[in-house]
């Protein structure tokens, strides 16, 4: 009962706040931002279903710190795996986000895409870089 209760009313949450920090810096003028801003390392265009898939970022230096939001879709486009870090700080050594922590998920066969979301600590200016990962 709790899993479904986390499911049905925390995972739309957690989904929705930092697309509507996105949404809301776009309106402002806030979140243009260029492809270069972040980039995902090391993601497979192909990767086997028996390994845990792990996805990393980095970010240019006009991100000093903020918030990573790496999120996975389904080929429909439905979020099945997301994972917030608070407080990152990375850019200063080039270090690959999330710092001291790994996101990792095994995916079942299919064809998904991989999102990160960077908001600098100001939540002023914003950038996003994504992937098609097929598991199989």
């Amino acid at each position: 009962m709790a899993k479904s209760a986390y499911i049905v009313f925390m995972l739309p949450v957690a989904v929705s706040v930092p697309a509507a920090a996105l949404v809301m810096a776009g309106i402002l003028g806030a979140g243009e931002a260029s492809p270069s801003e972040v980039q995902l390392v090391g993601i497979p265009h192909s990767h086997p279903a028996s390994e845990p898939l792990a996805v990393s970022a980095v970010a240019d230096a006009s991100f000093d710190c903020g918030d990573v939001y790496v999120t996975v879709f389904d080929q429909d486009g439905a979020p099945i795996v997301q994972e917030s870090y608070f407080e990152q700080c990375f850019a200063d050594g080039g270090l690959e986000v999330p710092v001291g922590e790994e996101f990792s998920a095994v995916l079942d066969e299919g064809t998904y895409v991989v999102s990160v979301n960077v908001l600098d600590a100001a939540k002023t200016k914003s950038a996003s870089a994504e992937a098609v990962v097929s598991v199989g």
